[in-house]
Formats: structure tokens, C-alpha cells, sequence
């Protein structure tokens, strides 16, 4: 497992998960597969425009770093109040 923090609001994991694959005469073969989980804590609809800003700039920046075929999983409070 390796991770990122990319700012202070945004971190990124990514996991590597082994699946079996379709029984063979040789045996299961082993597929990995990996998974990347964002944890986000979005800035307040109070906050100065440019913390907002710079949020979604760092959650773009975050989501360029996957790669193809990782399975995404967010989570975290995007909607504060």
C-alpha cells in the first residue's frame, strides 16, 4: 500500500487486491487488481474563494494520478455546510 497527501483536505491510497481467476487445468491464476481511495474534507460555503479554489484544484490534481483501471473509492464530507 502506498499513500499521498495531497493537501491537507485530500489523501490518496492505493491497494493491491489479488482476485482469483477462472479455474485452469493448471489451477487458479492469481489477477491483480488494484483499488485507489480519496478521503476529501471539502472547505465550508463560507470559506474565501480561493481555499475552495484551491480544493478542487488539488482533487484534480489527485484524480490525474490514478491510473487506468483502478477501482475508485471516495470518501469523505464533500458537501460542508
Amino acid at each position: 500500500m502506498n499513500w499521498n497527501a495531497i493537501s491537507s483536505r485530500v489523501v490518496t491510497a492505493r491497494l493491491e487486491l489479488v482476485r482469483r481467476g477462472q479455474r485452469r487445468s493448471d489451477g487458479p491464476e492469481a489477477v491483480k487488481v488494484y483499488s485507489s481511495l480519496w478521503c476529501a474534507c471539502a472547505p465550508t460555503a463560507k470559506a474565501p474563494a480561493r481555499i475552495k479554489e484551491g480544493f478542487f484544484s488539488d482533487l484534480y490534481s489527485a484524480l490525474d494520478l490514478i491510473p487506468d483501471g483502478d477501482i475508485l473509492v471516495v470518501l469523505g464530507d464533500l458537501m460542508q455546510e
